[in-house]
C-alpha cells in the first residue's frame, strides 16, 4: 500500500514468503516481515530508504538506503520478481561515457 506524505511517497508492504532473501547474500526473513518505503527526489537523485521490520529474524528494526541517479538514457519498465525473467541479451546498451 502506498501513499504520499509531502514529497515522500511511503509504501508500506507485507505479505512476503520465506522463499526468497533480502539481498544477494542470502539474509533471510520470515513470513512475518513488513518493510516500509520512504521514496523522494532529491535534485536529480532518487532515494528509497527502506526499514525492514521482521521480530521473528531480527531483534530490531534496521535500514537500507538506496540512492539513484538520474539516467536519460535508460527506460524503466514494470516488473515483479515473480515474472519469468526476460531474456535481455539482445537489448541495445547505451554508449559508455
Amino acid at each position: 500500500m502506498g501513499h504520499w506524505e509531502g514529497e515522500i511517497l511511503l509504501v508500506e508492504t507485507t505479505g512476503y514468503n520465506d522463499r526468497t532473501f533480502l539481498d544477494a547474500t542470502g539474509l533471510p526473513h520470515s513470513e512475518s516481515m513488513s518493510t516500509v518505503e520512504r521514496i523522494r527526489k532529491i535534485g536529480d537523485t532518487l532515494e528509497d530508504v527502506i526499514t525492514i521490520h521482521d521480530p521473528e529474524m531480527y531483534t530490531r528494526d534496521w535500514q537500507a538506503r538506496f540512492v539513484y541517479a538520474q539516467r536519460n538514457d535508460v527506460r524503466l519498465e514494470d516488473y515483479a520478481c515473480n515474472d519469468t525473467h526476460r531474456d535481455l541479451s539482445g537489448v541495445a546498451r547505451a554508449p559508455q561515457r
